[in-house]
């Protein structure tokens, strides 16, 4: 527990090893989980889940690919905040935000590293409902 808010994370029985930039998709993980502490008020929880998909290449290979997503109970995003606040330096006003960030860099750098994984991120929040920031990486062929 953090502050009063509990985290927990749940993982796939069949989590394959992980062909990736180990200190890079940590990175990812840290920014990702620090800003779900940093919405989430007192009381709330943070939950990372990690597991496996499988899906075919275009000329028809099955890959496995991971799928990584935090999830918090925090103060939410509003619909038109949630692509924005990838890029960098951007930050949501204030009288929307519940309480500031730092410099507007961390989701930018989760999205570059995820992209330069060949993968992608994706937000899902509603205001006062929390958030859940899930990323996906393309694995190994199986």
């Amino acid at each position: 527990s953090d502050n009063g808010i509990s985290i927990a994370s749940i993982v796939a029985g069949d989590f394959p090893r992980v062909y990736a930039d180990g200190t890079r998709i940590q990175q990812v993980l840290r920014n990702l989980i620090s800003n779900a502490l940093h919405f989430t008020p007192s009381g709330g929880s943070v939950t990372i889940f990690a597991s496996v998909v499988e899906d075919s290449t275009p000329d028809g290979e099955v890959r496995q690919s991971f799928v990584i997503q935090v999830r918090d109970t925090g103060s939410g995003i509003a619909p038109e905040y949630q692509q924005r606040i990838f890029e960098r330096f951007y930050q949501i006003p204030l009288d929307h935000a519940g309480r500031t960030s730092g410099q507007g860099l961390g989701l930018a750098i989760v999205k570059m590293i995820v992209e330069l994984h060949g993968g992608q991120v994706r937000v899902e929040s509603n205001p006062g409902e929390g958030s859940a920031f899930t990323f996906t990486i393309p694995g190994i062929l199986s």
